[in-house]
């Protein structure tokens, strides 16, 4: 059984290597996101609020 030595790990880590790159990207700047992930949050929560009351007025008829 192969057991992978400190230097190799070193080597994927700080050498050339794509998942040396994916590893020492930085890391993303969600504010936008989160911010539209709030709005999308308020439109949806009053688009369930006109279906329920749709809903309603249609098993009440």
């Amino acid at each position: 059984m192969r057991t992978p030595s400190k230097e190799y790990y070193e080597n994927v880590y700080n050498g050339d290597n794509p998942l040396s790159f994916i590893l020492h990207l930085p890391k993303p700047d969600f504010t936008e996101l989160d911010k539209e992930a709030k709005e999308f949050e308020k439109w949806i929560v009053e688009e369930q609020k006109k279906d329920r009351q749709k809903i309603l007025e249609a098993v009440h008829r």
